[in-house]
């Protein structure tokens, strides 16, 4: 705008007869406003309003051109803005709605009188400041509201959309001008997920703020449902509660980290659990396996006892297996690559997939008898076992079979689990192996399983897939580089058993684990010293005349490696070998433990024994 007197500005006259067009041009200039041209016909007036740009048009509305008046007014509001104030010698009902759809500010009939004139321009010019004052603050609360996360609308008293944000029109599928006028129950409609119920009432204005009711769903304008949080807060007037704004988003992702969450906090407990339930089992599979041990030992060639404390060995040996399984299975730790024969992980995994697949499931296995070696832990092999078999009998509901089949393929090892259950579409197939992505219903499932199989295959540097067709069941792939190991050493004969002439502080709480211990290290030399605890085994060792070689500890809890850090400090060069009786996570964070050795429960003779030896060299 140009400056000019203050409230003033520069004027296009839209006029075709040149006596009426001088006479108010002449008035325009005794009251200030400068008169920026004179067009006679709709497409001059076009033109000039491009060239000029004015700050106010007087237009009448019967002038030359292929547009009347109100025709022309109407182009120039859709192409620039500025004010237009109607000129007319007459006037009708008609011409007055058409002028008031085109937008106009004023309208003045002729003979115009100076002081209508003056007053009409001065108030459409301020109507026009006021309203561009509107529409920049619009646009810059767009701008703010668009780029929010999430979505907000406002609502009138009885709940009327008044306005959507960008991301609310996302989220509902509705535009801000569909869904003004609607009631907020219709553009986002809240249920509840497990009845299908709605939720109406959740989003009437109310008098204090108020979350969203937990858990439900909300549903999209093509039906889509997904997991809705949000906020609903008063507005108010004088007092009086005369709308609300309401705040929301989608929480699916959210809801799903914390259903893992939970997962994980539950799988932490059985961990836990087993743990504990290991430490007291592995006690008296130890003590077992050590009387068997020694019976074996010294039975005498043919005595009839042999076969049945051969058979009670056996079965001690497969429970400790067991027990190896829930701790590796129930426990969170860095990956402890080795090389393995894959038929070897399968076979020993094959009760445990049989008892999750349950009795109306088959389990068949197919094993390359000459199958080369992998490098992988045992642990993440077993938990790929699981996580596919777990989703093979979910799809079987009535039952069927799973055939776990390997085989060499090239430079890798491929394995492959195929069921006969409902099979699924290409586009399920697609997004299979996505994070959180599950074909279950609410709560049957996290979508977690088949995302972590993918990413141990992928650490391994292998690579996974799945064919499928519904009806037909699934199969999947998985192919896993074989192991570069170095050409095999030629084995030694190992070197004949030597005596342990060495004292060992042997500390063991529990009487029949620490006899089993000391008849391990007795026969082959060592001097043994006994103590039920740390604090008794100080003692001892003060009353031994002579140095002691050697601890042998029991670690039944945490806090036995705080005895071992006290013994440890009285003698600073000590070897410790530290017998846990929890599993073996526990005790990776522990720290500060010098000199220390472990040797999980259960374990046999020379196991011991040659740990012994190897420390005392």
């Amino acid at each position: 705008m140009s400056e000019t007197a203050p409230g003033r500005g520069r004027i296009l006259i839209v006029e075709d007869e040149g006596i009426i067009a001088q006479h108010i041009s002449d008035r325009l200039e005794k009251n200030g406003y400068e008169v920026a041209g004179v067009a006679e016909s709709s497409e001059e007036a076009l033109a000039r309003t491009a060239e000029l740009r004015p700050d106010l048009i007087l237009m009448d509305i019967h002038i030359k051109g292929a547009l009347d008046g109100i025709e022309t007014a109407a182009a120039i509001h859709r192409t620039f803005d500025v004010p237009v104030i109607y000129l007319t010698a007459h006037s009708d009902r008609q011409i007055v709605d058409r002028a008031k759809i085109s937008g106009a500010f004023a309208f003045l009939t002729k003979p115009i009188h100076h002081t209508n004139l003056a007053t009409s321009i001065e108030m459409a010019l301020h109507k026009h400041r006021a309203d561009a004052e509107v529409r920049r603050h619009r646009a810059w609360l767009d701008a703010v509201m668009g780029a929010m996360g999430d979505g907000v609308a406002a609502v009138d008293g009885r709940g009327t959309v008044q306005y959507l944000n960008a991301p609310a029109e996302k989220l509902t599928g509705w535009s801000n001008g569909e869904a003004r006028g609607r009631n907020l129950a219709e553009i986002l409609p809240l249920v509840d997920p497990s009845t299908g119920a709605a939720v109406a009432e959740a989003l009437s204005p109310p008098a204090a703020a108020r979350p969203f009711p937990r858990g439900v769903n909300a549903v999209k304008r093509t039906g889509e449902t997904f997991a809705v949080e949000g906020e609903i807060a008063p507005s108010r007037h004088a007092g009086i509660v005369v709308g609300a704004i309401v705040t929301f988003r989608d929480n699916t992702t959210r809801r799903l980290e914390e259903r893992e969450a939970r997962q994980q906090f539950k799988m932490q407990a059985i961990g836990r659990l087993a743990s504990g339930v290991a430490h007291d089992f592995n006690n008296l599979l130890f003590v077992i396996l050590g009387y068997t041990e020694d019976l074996l030992r010294t039975a005498p060639p043919g005595d009839r006892n042999i076969p049945a404390l051969e058979q009670i060995a056996k079965a001690g040996h497969s429970a400790a297996a067991i027990t190896g399984q829930w701790l590796r299975f129930s426990r969170k730790e860095a990956a402890e690559l080795r090389e393995v024969n894959l038929n070897d992980v399968i076979g020993g995994a094959a009760d445990l997939c049989r008892r999750l697949a349950g009795p109306a499931v088959r389990v068949n296995l197919r094993l390359d008898p000459v199958l080369h070696l992998i490098r992988a832990d045992p642990a993440q092999i077993e938990q790929i076992l699981m996580n596919l078999m777990a989703n093979a009998r979910d799809a079987m509901p009535q039952g069927g079979a799973v055939t776990i089949e390997t085989a060499n393929a090239g430079g890798s090892v491929a394995l492959r689990l195929a069921d006969t259950g409902v099979g699924m579409t290409a586009e399920t197939a697609e997004h299979l192996f996505e994070p959180f992505f599950t074909t279950k219903g609410p709560g049957q499932g996290t979508g977690l399983g088949l995302s972590i199989v993918h990413g141990i295959v992928t650490d391994l540097g292998g690579s996974i897939g799945v064919a499928s067709r519904p009806g037909e069941g699934a199969c999947f792939t998985i192919s896993i580089p074989r192991a570069c190991h170095a050409a095999p050493v030629e084995e030694k004969a190992p070197a004949a058993a030597q005596s342990i002439p060495a004292t060992v502080l042997l500390i063991e709480q529990l009487p029949h684990v620490r006899r089993i211990l000391r008849d391990y290290l007795t026969p082959e030399g060592c001097h043994v010293l006994e103590a039920a605890s740390h604090e008794e085994a100080v003692r001892v060792a003060e009353l031994h005349d002579g140095r002691v070689d050697l601890v042998v500890a029991g670690v039944r809890q945490s806090g036995g490696l705080e005895g071992v850090r006290t013994l440890t400090a009285h003698w600073k060069r000590m070897d410790v070998i530290c017998i846990p009786g929890f599993s073996a996570d526990m005790i990776g964070k522990q720290e500060g433990v010098e000199r220390a050795r472990f040797l999980p429960q259960p374990f046999a003779q020379k196991d011991l024994l040659s740990l012994v030896r190897a420390l005392l060299k």
